[in-house]
């Protein structure tokens, strides 16, 4: 299956007509340095005497590249015709290189030429593209015209010929870096297929340009943007390592604050850092901190010493710092529940007050 005109004005048939151009060219070319060899190496004649006939003593002329030297009889004079070529072949054919160009529309830049006057690269950017993305869109467009056909012969050929083999194939595609394993019987289920481009005439850096500025406008969504954009291979599941990302980049940053505001213990920082060395994401170190957390201040205080009102444990400054978590301290009894011996003037005192008052 192979493409084939679709109009007069497709860049198919506007190449085409340049065969006739670039035979001209060769045939040229071909006279031209045959020419040239001629001139550099001329023809020789010698003039004999009039008592005999000019001979070569050994009957053929030698090379002068070859260093030996030709004798000859009975020569009066030996002359070379020199012949210069004509300059206007070369002329004619740079004529009808210019000419290709032209027709063809061939900037100076696809061949890794610039103009004079041009000096900025944003203007020469411009006249490249202005001459060969309208022409690239039309072999895209050609593509998806016949690719499909192309396709169905290839799927049809490996389903006809060879339907029991087992074959591995490597995609080469950059979002695919693995490989494709197949029966032709058993898992090629039907021939029909499309071929199409997200934008034709562009290629990679023109379409992530023209998606991110149709994306910065609000006129497509990021999943519109991440379907059309030939790197990415399942717009959902990059989606989701984007969303993702995000929430683990918001979880990092709001603990760098509490850390940072004193609301966060170090201790428990330090318990979500030795999780995250282990291998684990920051989510399930936070889960994992988190109920360790609470498991230790579910534990009970333990009793306090002879002598003391608390553990040592839980009294402020004796273990972890001011930022450990401290053990809840035992509840004092209420002033008028203690035992204190009061003098008898202040129980007087307290007396008489009590009766003003009522």
């Amino acid at each position: 299956v192979v493409p084939h005109n679709v109009s007069l004005g497709k860049i198919a048939s506007r190449i085409g007509s340049m065969l006739g151009n670039v035979d001209l060219q060769a045939k040229l070319m071909a006279l031209d340095i045959v020419a040239q060899e001629k001139a550099i190496f001329p023809d020789m004649y010698a003039i004999g005497r009039q008592s005999g006939m000019p001979q070569v003593v050994g009957g053929q002329w030698k090379d002068g590249r070859e260093g030996e030297i030709n004798m000859v009889l009975d020569v009066e004079s030996i002359g070379m015709l020199r012949n210069t070529p004509d300059q206007r072949t070369g002329q004619i054919i740079d004529r009808l290189e210019r000419n290709f160009r032209v027709s063809t529309g061939l900037v100076p830049q696809t061949g890794g030429e610039t103009y004079g006057a041009l000096r900025t690269g944003a203007g020469i950017n411009a006249l490249a593209g202005m001459a060969v993305d309208h022409r690239i869109q039309e072999l895209h467009e050609i593509s998806e015209a016949y690719m499909p056909h192309l396709n169905h012969a290839i799927l049809a050929t490996y389903k006809g010929y060879w339907p029991d083999q087992k074959y591995v194939l490597f995609s080469g595609w950059p979002d695919d870096p693995g490989r494709v394993s197949f029966t032709p019987e058993e898992h090629i289920e039907t021939y029909d297929n499309t071929v199409s481009y997200a934008i034709a005439g562009a290629d990679v850096v023109q379409q992530t340009q023209i998606l991110g500025s149709l994306l910065g406008t609000g006129t497509i969504s990021r999943r519109t943007f991440r379907q059309k954009h030939p790197w990415i291979n399942d717009p959902e599941a990059e989606g989701a390592l984007v969303d993702e990302e995000q929430f683990e980049e918001a979880l990092k940053q709001s603990i760098i604050q509490q850390l940072a505001t004193g609301q966060m213990p170090l201790p428990v920082a330090a318990m979500i850092r030795r999780i995250l060395s282990k291998g684990e994401d920051i989510f399930t170190a936070v889960e994992e901190a988190d109920k360790m957390m609470r498991e230790r201040q579910a534990t009970p205080a333990p009793a306090a010493p002879e002598g003391m009102v608390a553990p040592p444990e839980s009294m402020p400054g004796m273990a972890g710092g001011p930022g450990a978590l401290q053990q809840p301290s035992p509840a004092m009894a209420p002033p008028e529940q203690q035992q204190i011996e009061v003098p008898g003037d202040v129980q007087r005192m307290r007396q008489l007050m009590q009766v003003m008052g009522g």
